[in-house]
């Protein structure tokens, strides 16, 4: 097991369309967190690679339609992943 940290960012792009004030826009997306990864060798150079991620975003935008919340970056978010490594040396 592997225990490390991971950084971020990105764009976020929102846009509307059919309401009565829609809009188009661009937010910036920054997140931070730990990752704990797993390594299985199976033959040779290679191995099956998981990993779990917990993310904490620096950057929160919020979009709204007619006032109301329609959506809000999550202040915590989860990812996970599965992938075959390979060793080169």
């Amino acid at each position: 097991f592997l225990l490390c940290g991971l950084a971020g960012a990105g764009a976020l792009h929102a846009s509307g369309e059919g309401l009565s004030d829609a809009r188009s826009s661009t937010h910036p997306m920054v997140y931070v967190g730990p990752r704990l990864l797993a390594e299985v060798p199976l033959a040779g150079p290679l191995s099956l690679v998981a990993h779990a991620d917990g993310l904490l975003s620096l950057w929160q935008t919020t979009l709204r339609v007619d006032g109301d919340i329609a959506w809000a970056t999550p202040v915590f978010s989860a990812t996970a992943g599965l992938g075959l490594g390979a060793r080169f040396w």
